[in-house]
């Protein structure tokens, strides 16, 4: 009965840290939706640091079904009508590439990518300052080796009878 009971708590454990981890991952999800743009991928607060609103930049300037029914209709013509650009939207379409969607670029604000970015940066600087130094401190125990190792054999030469 001891088995049966401490079994189960297990199992309601295991199914209730789930369902924490999938609401979660849930409002994440929510949070982008009402936060961020899904064409051009800016936030909210770049939009409203420019004075802009960003309800209208989603709902009008970058509304994702603009985009889904452009592809329909790219979709739908035969390719000997396609004019320049539909004929290099297919193309990276097709290719599974992105080149032709505004990702990261919008006329509507000025972005200075520096600033956005600055916690990126930071974070990525930190790292190779962390590995550059690893790699330092594993190249100075090898070297400390090394010389440990040509300290005991010249050790050897002048006195042969010393011992390690």
């Amino acid at each position: 009965m001891l088995i049966n009971i401490v079994s189960m708590n297990i199992i309601f454990g295991i199914i209730i840290d789930t369902f924490a981890e999938l609401r979660d991952a849930q409002n994440t999800r929510d949070e982008d939706l009402k936060n961020v743009c899904f064409i051009c991928g800016y936030e909210r607060d770049v939009f409203e640091k420019q004075g802009k609103s960003f309800d209208k930049h989603v709902t009008h300037e970058h509304n994702p079904v603009n985009y889904i029914n452009y592809l329909i209709y790219i979709k739908s013509k035969p390719e000997d009508e396609y004019d320049g650009i539909e004929s290099y939207v297919s193309d990276q379409f097709n290719n599974k590439k992105t080149l032709w969607a505004p990702i990261e670029c919008t006329e509507f604000i000025v972005v200075d990518k520096d600033e956005i970015d600055i916690d990126t940066k930071m974070d990525t600087l930190q790292e190779r300052v962390d590995e550059e130094t690893a790699a330092i401190k594993d190249n100075l125990t090898v070297v400390n080796d090394k010389i440990d190792t040509l300290a005991n054999e010249v050790k050897k030469v002048t006195d042969p009878d010393a011992v390690e």
